[in-house]
């Protein structure tokens, strides 16, 4: 009795201490940082506004300016040096606010996906994705046109908004938009196949989640992991095998390092998996940094 009686005793103690242990690492930072990259020479990049990392490029980034810029893309490297600045004469920058990488019409290839869904004012009734096959960059290449891009439009079930945020989740091929303005925002879901023939219809899957300003969104290579940001915080979710996005967003989320950026409106994790980076615009008495957080 006496040795059933500890053994009980010993299995409580374990089980507290392993719970304790979890609940440690679920504290603990999976970030560290941050570490400044690089610096963003020249004055092409004025108001990044979006970050992915490349696929076909490897080691380097994807980013943009947002509203009333030329419709370009700007090839960078992991220190922040512009390699390649490519000009897309078929695409209007209204109000680019967010960049991905996804799937797209033909299997085995990456696309970009530019999202133009900015509208500060709340007046615009559409919203627009450009999709272009992402293209490797040659060495020595500074400056290319890519012409074939494709116009995606749709619009929100409940109207006119702001939205700044967009990822493409590459476990259900769906795309996802957060709202921005709202004290508690919403989350929109944009279902593949696209449509470049008339406009599509986002579902609101999520409402009232309990952030504010949200101006950036990513989710990991994988599908595993989610990472938003608004001007002061960074939010990291771990999903789970078979969870959906909208049920991973509504549990709580630990928040990650973050060094207040002057308009701080990107991250992207790196494409190996080893941290994410952020990006913000340029400020006169500022430097442009591009800042990286490694993975702990």
């Amino acid at each position: 009795m006496i040795r059933y009686l500890l053994l009980i005793i010993c299995l409580i103690f374990f089980g507290c201490n392993q719970k304790k242990k979890e609940i440690n690492a679920l504290d603990k930072p999976g970030f560290g940082g941050p570490e400044r990259a690089g610096k963003i020479k020249g004055d092409k990049i004025q108001e990044a506004s979006g970050l992915v990392a490349s696929i076909a490029n490897p080691g380097m980034l994807w980013t943009h300016n947002d509203s009333g810029n030329d419709a370009e893309l700007f090839l960078i490297s992991e220190k922040g040096e512009i390699t390649c600045t490519v000009h897309l004469p078929e695409a209007n920058n209204r109000d680019w606010e967010d960049i991905t990488i996804g799937s797209g019409p033909e299997n085995g290839k990456n696309y970009i996906y530019i999202g133009d869904i900015g509208d500060n004012a709340a007046v615009y009734p559409s919203k627009f994705l450009y999709r272009l096959e992402e293209p490797r960059i040659p060495a020595g290449v500074t400056d290319t046109t890519i012409l074939l891009t494709s116009k995606i439009e749709f619009t929100l079930p409940d109207g006119a908004r702001d939205t700044e945020a967009l990822a493409f989740d590459p476990l259900s091929g769906n795309f996802y938009v957060f709202s921005k303005r709202e004290s508690k925002v919403n989350v929109y879901k944009l279902t593949t196949p696209l449509s470049t023939d008339k406009p599509m219809m986002a579902e609101r899957v999520l409402e009232q989640l309990p952030f504010t300003q949200i101006v950036a969104l990513d989710i990991s290579a994988d599908g595993t992991e989610i990472l938003c940001k608004n001007y002061d915080h960074v939010f990291y979710w771990t999903r789970k095998p078979g969870e959906a996005i909208e049920a991973v967003l509504v549990s709580t989320p630990s928040e990650q390092p973050y060094k207040t950026e002057p308009q701080g409106e990107a991250i992207t994790f790196a494409r190996d998996d080893s941290g994410y980076f952020t990006i913000s615009e340029r400020k006169k008495d500022k430097d442009q940094a591009l800042l990286f957080y490694k993975r702990n």
